[in-house]
């Protein structure tokens, strides 16, 4: 018996001192009670209910939004505040770093991807269309299309260079008059590896007086590239290449002012802005 009291005493101390911190007001209630019934020699379950019932018990008279028997616990703010942040920290520290900073699946990996090269395309455009407006009075040519159509295959940069001659109209370095440029030129040093936009077939591997040496892919669904002005020609006619395979060198063949890449994009006949799709 003696032992079961020494027990008894030390729970009640403890849910004395718990009470005491959250709930001042209602803790010399408690107090008493709890020294009333460790003083009393009886059925230590009984005193256990009656403490229980002192716990329970509202402080204040309940209004009419507090059901009668509950106890309601309002702490400071400041108090609140820093109990969730300490919650909040432990719990996500207790997290694997997996679900902290999940990693996007391939799939999400690719929508974001896109959507950021549409992004990069619709802005290049804009701009594109702001340094056109110089020629206004010149009709964009029939074959010829702003728009973007979207690219059925992965792509590769043709060459690693800078662009010193966009798409569309400019003054033509060499003839000296306002001409629509039908690719776009990238500056980069003579041998520099030309490189296929992607996967296709070589339509043809010659020499044209304008383009010097030249390269044509099909890509399929009406899509066709063009390399010119290179300095050396490494496929044929009917290969197969993939999609960043060389397949030339930078050159300044045909009518050129020097080494550069006059890269084409053509879809179903109709030239397209390359720019648009290099910009991301």
């Amino acid at each position: 018996m003696k032992r079961i009291r020494i027990y008894l005493c030390a729970f009640l101390f403890v849910a004395l001192t718990a009470v005491k911190l959250v709930a001042p007001a209602s803790a010399a209630q408690l107090r008493s009670a709890v020294q009333e019934q460790i003083s009393r020699d009886d059925d230590y379950r009984a005193a256990g209910d009656r403490l229980r019932a002192v716990l329970k018990a509202p402080t204040d008279a309940p209004d009419a939004a507090t059901p009668a028997g509950t106890y309601t616990v309002v702490l400071p703010v400041e108090q609140m505040e820093q109990t969730r942040a300490v919650h909040t920290q432990n719990h996500f520290a207790a997290l694997p770093e997996g679900l902290l900073h999940p990693t996007p699946s391939a799939e999400v990996e690719a929508e974001l991807s896109h959507a950021a090269a549409l992004d990069a395309a619709y802005a290049a455009r804009e701009t594109f269309l702001d340094a056109q407006a110089a020629f206004s009075d010149h009709a964009v040519p029939a074959n010829v299309s702003y728009e973007i159509p979207e690219l059925p295959f992965s792509t590769a940069a043709p060459v690693s260079g800078t662009a010193s001659s966009g798409f569309g109209y400019r003054m033509h370095p060499i003839h000296q008059t306002v001409k629509f440029h039908y690719g776009t030129d990238f500056a980069a040093s003579a041998g520099t590896d030309i490189c296929a936009f992607a996967d296709g077939t070589v339509l043809a591997a010659g020499q044209d007086a304008g383009y010097g040496n030249y390269v044509k892919l099909d890509h399929g669904g009406g899509f066709v590239t063009l390399y010119g002005h290179c300095s050396a020609l490494l496929v044929s006619a009917g290969e197969t290449v993939t999609a960043g395979q060389v397949i030339a060198r930078v050159g300044s063949t045909g009518l050129a002012t020097g080494p550069h890449l006059h890269f084409e994009l053509i879809h179903e006949g109709v030239y397209l802005n390359p720019e648009f799709y290099l910009a991301a």
